[in-house]
């Protein structure tokens, strides 16, 4: 859950009760929290997967023991592999702090200490960010942030690094856009069809991308926008099979070849453009899949009208579910598929007795009737004949 918080994902405030009920965690909304992200140095980080989660759960009973008068701490592993540690002051711990101890001061002591007691007790490196403090779960995603961005901007450098908050404070970094990478992501919508909700991405994409350019230049920004953007849609059009050239009209293809945006708001609307181009793509294929679909129903029925053409086994000879299948064939034809067969019989009774002095039984198990009697009951329903009746009924 802890994982998912960092990534942006938002819950319901009932849904983010319950989970926080389930696992017993003091958290509540609108709390203010501070953060620990902690990167493994020297041999430590060589260590294979399972060693290094081992040393990380070695590494938060040191940070349990040295911060647990004051503080409760939520701890979990992120895509870098770095122990991102949640921080929270308990209930009774600011009753143990003298007047002149923040919380924010304490925990930078505190993340000193366990950097020692590392060192000391896993003869091991470690830098630690000690993030400035935000509000739970809002906030959660943005301290995260800004404490990976305090560690990556000092790679390169000395190992056994210890950054907090105010390392920082004079820097302005341009703000990325959440809305970008925030699950579920662009090509995870696409891959699901959900174009609907794709297009709401974008629109959000380029509110916060806009509300951005009130305070800095996002030039750079934009680019990156970009190429998320023609990153998602390239991804799936090939993942379809497909060439870019043969799904997008050339106007819109030619900004994959050289964008040619110059707003924000230009990039948006060729971002629109082709999704939709892609939907429509998408749907068209669809149609024509279920167009095949039908074909292949109807030769099977044709072709096997004397035995099995119920349903479930029509269903396996295209496989497909028995009731996708109606739905696809009703939604392709206006009708359902056991009337198809219905009438197809019927049709095909009415040939034979018209064209054939076949006995009305033979008719009947050459339309896939094996009981006589059941077969000029439905016959007598469809052309409100029996079979005989219709036989003496044609013209001479």
């Amino acid at each position: 859950m802890l994982h998912e918080l960092l990534t942006g994902k938002t819950y319901s405030p009932s849904t983010l009760a319950d989970k926080l009920e389930l696992l017993h965690l003091p958290y509540s909304v609108g709390e203010e929290l501070g953060m620990l992200v902690i990167r493994m140095e020297e041999h430590l980080s060589e260590m294979a997967d399972h060693d290094l989660s081992l040393m990380q759960y070695a590494i938060s009973n040191i940070i349990s023991e040295v911060t647990q008068q004051h503080f409760h701490m939520w701890h979990t592993r992120d895509v870098h592999d770095y122990l991102v540690v949640l921080v929270s002051v308990k209930k009774d711990g600011t009753q143990s702090m003298s007047k002149e101890e923040k919380p924010q001061v304490l925990l930078e002591h505190y993340a000193a200490q366990i950097q020692t007691n590392v060192q000391l007790y896993l003869k091991g490196a470690i830098s630690i960010a000690v993030s400035h403090w935000g509000k739970f779960p809002n906030e959660i995603g943005e301290i995260y942030e800004s404490a990976v961005r305090s560690m990556r901007k000092r790679m390169g450098h000395a190992q056994g690094l210890f950054i907090t908050a105010s390392d920082d404070k004079d820097v302005h970094p341009l703000p990325a856009i959440r809305s970008l990478y925030k699950p579920p992501t662009l090509i995870s919508l696409l891959e699901a069809g959900r174009f609907d909700d794709v297009e709401q991405k974008i629109e959000v994409i380029f509110e916060e991308l806009l509300e951005s350019a009130q305070h800095h230049d996002i030039a750079e920004t934009t680019i990156e926008v970009y190429h998320a953007l023609a990153g998602a849609f390239a991804y799936i059009i090939h993942k379809n099979g497909k060439q870019i050239s043969s799904v997008l009209p050339a106007e819109t293809y030619k900004y994959f070849q050289a964008p040619s945006y110059a707003t924000a708001q230009q990039l948006k609307d060729w971002s629109i453009r082709t999704l939709h181009s892609i939907s429509e793509d998408a749907e068209q294929e669809l149609k024509d899949n279920h167009s095949t679909i039908v074909r292949s129903v109807k030769s099977f029925v044709d072709l096997h009208l004397a035995s099995d053409v119920s349903l479930p086994a029509i269903a396996e000879h295209v496989h497909l579910h028995p009731v996708y299948l109606s739905k696809v064939y009703k939604t392709e034809t206006g009708e359902a598929l056991t009337a198809y067969v219905y009438r197809l019989r019927m049709e095909k009774a009415a040939y034979y007795l018209r064209s054939s002095s076949a006995k009305v039984f033979e008719i009947a198990e050459l339309v896939g009737y094996n009981n006589t009697a059941y077969f000029i009951r439905v016959f007598k329903k469809f052309y409100d004949l029996t079979p005989q009746e219709y036989r003496e009924n044609l013209p001479v």
